[in-house]
């Protein structure tokens, strides 16, 4: 039996700006491939071991930022977020699963709705011949991400309250380096308003 803990604390004086800002800044803008966040600290634990034939991985974390933007419907809400995740494998089996929680990261203003993601998958895999894997992701969250919300048009507009995503696929050795793949992947989104979207 192996079993292995690690952690870790990060801190961003700014969160992920591209190197734009590389002096501690109060009024970043909220930009495209700029976040508004600032003094933002990481912890983060993870496991690892073996039981007999089962192999086990786990890991946790939290992230905390502050912001003083202020966007269309307010301003830019504090965040703390966190998420856990587990894995086990054996007999070619793997199965794995996670929790997100965003908490209020990039809402504004009176946006309090639940901001989550979770997921699951397995696989199964027969060593240098072939490998099967079903998969499926979950969520709710606003998509301020992709654009700030219009001013005027409810603070609630941009939130995605269901979606949905479902995949499946299988790859098979030939030799080394000589695979063939296949994916396929459903969705569907439901938003706040009276818009749907579906694909796959």
């Amino acid at each position: 039996d192996i079993h292995k803990m690690q952690a870790a604390v990060t801190y961003e004086p700014n969160m992920y700006d591209y190197g734009s800002t590389v002096v501690l800044s109060k009024k970043v803008a909220a930009t495209v491939g700029n976040s508004p966040y600032r003094d933002v600290f990481k912890g983060a634990l993870a496991y690892s071991g073996a039981l007999k034939d089962v192999t086990l991985g786990a890991s946790a974390h939290v992230l905390t930022g502050k912001s003083d933007i202020v966007g269309a419907n307010g301003k830019v809400r504090d965040f703390t977020a966190w998420g856990v995740g587990a894995q086990a494998a054996a007999r070619g089996f793997t199965l794995g699963a996670n929790y997100v929680d965003l908490g209020h990261y990039f809402s504004q203003g009176t946006q309090n709705k639940d901001q989550v993601q979770y997921g699951a998958g397995l696989k199964y895999e027969e060593c240098n011949k072939f490998a099967i894997g079903v998969s499926y992701l979950g969520g709710e969250s606003y998509d301020n991400f992709l654009g700030l919300p219009v001013a005027g048009v409810g603070a609630n507009r941009n939130y995605v309250k269901d979606f949905n995503s479902y995949g499946i696929g299988g790859v098979y050795f030939w030799a080394p380096g000589l695979t063939t793949n296949v994916d396929g992947v459903v969705f569907d989104q439901k938003a706040n308003v009276t818009n749907k979207n579906d694909g796959y």
